[in-house]
């Protein structure tokens, strides 16, 4: 393409002498002047350093930090197509709002974030708004590029992600695992080793992991060992907690909020 053709393809009628470009809409971009002149009315001069040819210093910072929030959203959506197509995240949570926290959800979520090194479990109860306070930590998470996952263990939810090979695999090596509501799992053989299974792997790799239930670790272990007659239950709660670094217990209280 030539360079007068290059030119009409962008919209621009003619260079005059002194270098201003006028555009065939009828808007001229002056010589020395920030392109944003010619869209915001930005009325400063081209900043040389920062801005290359086309911006002052002040649009040139804000161009930069508009590209660097759309790739982290870019990076946010990708990840959370993953993990979605694994099962590993609930679906639709790219376009998951936070609501406003109230002051007992803060508390916690200030507590998940005191230390970053140990596992946590969470018990509150039900309606307390305890599955908000994760959302809003896979979210952070996410959106900092961090791989994380989640796992709804009512009913079969854990077993039904550790039959896939891939989703078993992205759980147990993911930077933060969310278990949320283990206590309401549907207790099998199958499905307590491959917790066990998956809590050790962690352990070993000092991955963290963050529990979130109705019941206190104390008394998950004791449904465990009942339910599978002494085979799992304390070892697998232990799990949570590698030397020097014992899990976090954080019992949250509020009002149940399903009920206003």
């Amino acid at each position: 393409m030539s360079y007068e053709r290059e030119i009409h393809a962008n919209g621009i009628s003619h260079i005059d002498a002194a270098g201003d470009m006028h555009y065939e809409d009828g808007r001229v971009w002056r010589h020395g002047k920030c392109y944003n002149s010619i869209i915001s009315g930005c009325p400063r001069e081209v900043d040389w350093e920062r801005g290359g040819t086309s911006y002052c210093r002040q649009c040139a910072i804000e161009y930069e930090e508009d590209i660097e929030k759309q790739n982290k959203r870019d990076k946010f959506e990708q990840l959370c197509a993953l993990y979605e197509s694994m099962e590993l995240l609930p679906k639709g949570f790219s376009n998951w709002t936070p609501p406003g926290m109230y002051p007992w959800q803060a508390a916690a979520l200030a507590d998940i974030r005191s230390d970053y090194t140990r596992n946590v479990w969470l018990h509150a109860e039900k309606g307390n708004g305890k599955t908000y306070v994760a959302y809003t930590v896979l979210q952070g998470a996410l959106w900092h590029g961090i791989p994380v996952a989640y796992i709804d263990c009512s009913g079969t939810g854990l077993g039904s992600v550790c039959r896939n090979h891939n989703a078993r695999k992205a759980a147990a090596t993911v930077k933060t695992l969310v278990l949320d509501d283990v206590s309401r799992m549907y207790v099998t053989e199958y499905a307590a080793g491959e917790l066990h299974n998956l809590l050790s792997d962690r352990n070993t790799a000092k991955l963290r992991t963050l529990v979130f239930d109705e019941k206190s670790g104390k008394h998950f272990r004791q449904l465990l060992q009942e339910k599978t007659e002494g085979r799992f239950g304390a070892s697998t709660v232990e799990r949570l907690s590698w030397k020097g670094a014992p899990v976090i217990a954080i019992e949250m209280k509020g009002r149940n909020l399903r009920m206003e």
